[in-house]
């Protein structure tokens, strides 16, 4: 076991690493009665191509949400919910474009509750019959996803920007998708991606942390895993967006736009791992509520409210979305893509964003739930967790940002808008 302590922010992380290659993160707290958990596997929607001991393997969109859909079927028709509900546990389960997780939080039951959350998980009970009643359950779900105008901004922004990199498509899928998936493509999925190795436990709040890793150990050594051999395939992707724009009539009041500029950052990875930092920086400055844009745009009523912007991450790629609402999309649009490429960045708000950045890690480090999700998001997007963290603010710098920026050509970009079907 070793421990971790982030440097000027408190957080003390215990790893440990099991024999058969499970990696544990434990943060003790004894400051708070609860504690949360989060057992994640590294695998998401965006692996739809991979080769399992030398065979190729492709599954349908969406499999990876409807495989976290099925890990609540268990044989003996007990399901996680009716577990963890008998015990005042509230449990949960996500999936993204990059990994699926299953969560446990309470007060009270902790080790009754880890202990059933690595035996459930790693029982998966797939059938015929059980695969086909999850498609109308999914069916669902993804019907009221697609009735959303939000979400279908969103979801076509991405589709539109992509050609073959598998972030395109919505994690869920749609209903012709799912309407493929087979028990055999969910055992594929689990026997490649849902092994110890390629799985990690984060469990923060009020624990024991030497008898934490003694009950894992223990149950972990009572289970034989494959040694399967794996190997991601990916697509190549070229650099231009796809579809520059497309116009959706919905039933919306207001018009919704979204703006998706396509970056090349494969390079800027190796020279700048820490360059969606910068890119963040730069959406705070140019879009942010406090921002020159923001307040020039709702002066002259060209929005209705704050503008989103999010960094999507898609392997050699990565995206700027940039959402909002107006009915003069078209001057809007305009008016923000002309921001961005003029956009002066002064040293005064250079400084400033690197100590929000600080208060930011400060403030996580207030909250088990916040704590979890960080080093989580950490393992995932870097390997890792980084200790220095807070400190590495510090070393951030304009040269390393003008060289980011520079690899940004916001006239590689796409527009997708949603409008009222009638005016009244």
């Amino acid at each position: 076991m070793k421990k971790i302590t982030y440097n000027n922010i408190g957080i003390d992380v215990y790893k440990h690493t099991c024999k058969n290659g499970l990696d544990v993160y434990l943060v003790p707290d004894k400051r708070v009665r609860s504690f949360f958990a989060t057992l994640n596997v590294k695998y998401g929607s965006d692996i739809l191509k991979f080769k399992l001991n030398d065979k190729i393997i492709k599954i349908p969109v969406g499999s990876a949400h409807f495989l976290e859909h099925k890990m609540f079927e268990q044989e003996n028709g007990i399901t996680p919910f009716d577990f963890y509900s008998s015990l005042g546990i509230e449990c949960n389960a996500s999936t993204n474009n990059k990994k699926t997780d299953y969560i446990f939080s309470g007060s009270s039951s902790f080790y009754e509750s880890l202990e059933y959350l690595l035996d459930y998980v790693q029982a998966p009970y797939f059938t015929d019959e059980n695969v086909l009643k999850e498609k109308g359950i999914i069916k669902q779900e993804i019907l009221m996803y697609e009735d959303d105008p939000g979400q279908k901004l969103y979801d076509c922004s991405l589709y539109n920007t992509y050609f073959k990199n598998p972030v395109k498509y919505s994690v869920g899928g749609k209903v012709s998708d799912i309407m493929k998936i087979t028990k055999e493509d969910l055992y594929n999925i689990y026997n490649a991606f849902y092994q110890p190795k390629n799985m990690f436990l984060v469990v923060t709040g009020n624990i024991d942390v030497k008898k934490t890793i003694k009950l894992i150990e223990e149950n972990q050594g009572k289970k034989k895993f494959d040694d399967n051999k794996v190997e991601i395939i990916d697509e190549e992707e070229p650099i231009e967006v796809k579809n520059r724009y497309e116009e959706i009539l919905d039933n919306v009041a207001i018009s919704k736009f979204a703006i998706n500029i396509k970056i090349r950052v494969k390079e800027l990875k190796e020279n700048v791992p820490i360059y969606s930092r910068y890119l963040s920086f730069f959406l705070e400055t140019v879009l942010g509520t406090t921002s020159k844009l923001k307040e020039e745009l709702t002066n002259k009523g060209l929005i209705t409210y704050n503008l989103s912007s999010e960094i999507v991450e898609a392997g050699d790629y990565s995206s700027i979305v940039i959402m909002g609402e107006t009915d003069k999309y078209e001057e809007t649009i305009q008016y923000i893509m002309d921001a961005l490429k003029n956009q002066k960045f002064s040293q005064k708000e250079f400084d400033l964003n690197k100590k929000l950045l600080k208060s930011h890690y400060v403030y996580t480090s207030d909250s088990i739930y916040s704590i979890n999700s960080f080093i989580v998001g950490q393992i995932i997007i870097r390997g890792k967790i980084n200790e220095k963290v807070y400190l590495d603010v510090d070393k951030m710098n304009k040269v390393e940002y003008n060289y980011v920026m520079s690899q940004v050509d916001f006239n590689n970009y796409g527009v997708v808008v949603i409008k009222p079907k009638t005016k009244k």
